[in-house]
Formats: structure tokens, C-alpha cells, sequence
């Protein structure tokens, strides 16, 4: 599933909180979560937009531990029918715009 980053986050290489860091997730960031343990989700794909997905490798939480501030909120965005990749970028931009509107 696709979640919208809320605030910064950490992105780690393993499941625990003192695995190596590998980057700083910001907020309004498109990630698809493919595993969930516990307060941690492991995210293989994200994207600033829908139409330019690419590969990543980590482990974010899902809310703050202290004041439980959620940082990944479901995006209802995702669910919807994005241009295939190779479309051509006028199709792209006009659905981009769709959304802003």
C-alpha cells in the first residue's frame, strides 16, 4: 500500500531503531510499504510524484514513540488509475494538475 510521509522521517537499513541510517524521508513523500512490524514499516519504492516511482531499501516507523505523532498516513492518492510510465508526459502533467485542482 501507498502512504504519504507527514513529517520528516528516518529511513533505516534494518527493522531496529539503531540500524544505520541511509536517509531523511520528507514530508509529502509517497512511500509504498510492503511490510509492517509493530510500529515499523519496511518500504521498497517512493516517489516526490506517483509518475516517477523509483526503488529504495528501508525501514521507517509508522508514529513518533514519544508523542505518537503519525508519519505515515494511507494515501487515497496512490489508489488512483496513474499514467503508465512511458506516457507521454503531457498525459502525466495533465493529471498531476487534475489532482492539485
Amino acid at each position: 500500500d501507498w502512504y504519504r510521509v507527514n513529517i520528516n522521517a528516518v529511513v533505516r537499513s534494518g527493522f531496529d531503531l539503531d540500524s544505520p541510517q541511509v536517509s531523511v524521508a520528507p514530508a509529502g513523500l509517497f512511500v509504498h510499504v510492503a511490510e509492517v512490524r509493530g510500529n515499523r514499516a519496511r518500504v521498497d519504492q517512493a516517489a516526490i510524484s506517483l509518475s516517477s516511482v523509483r526503488p529504495v531499501r528501508g525501514w521507517m516507523s509508522i508514529k513518533t514513540g514519544d508523542s505518537g505523532i503519525i508519519i505515515l498516513r494511507p494515501s487515497r492518492q496512490a489508489n488512483l488509475d496513474w499514467p503508465a510510465p512511458d506516457a507521454p508526459l503531457s498525459e502525466q502533467m495533465r493529471f498531476e494538475q487534475q489532482q492539485k485542482d
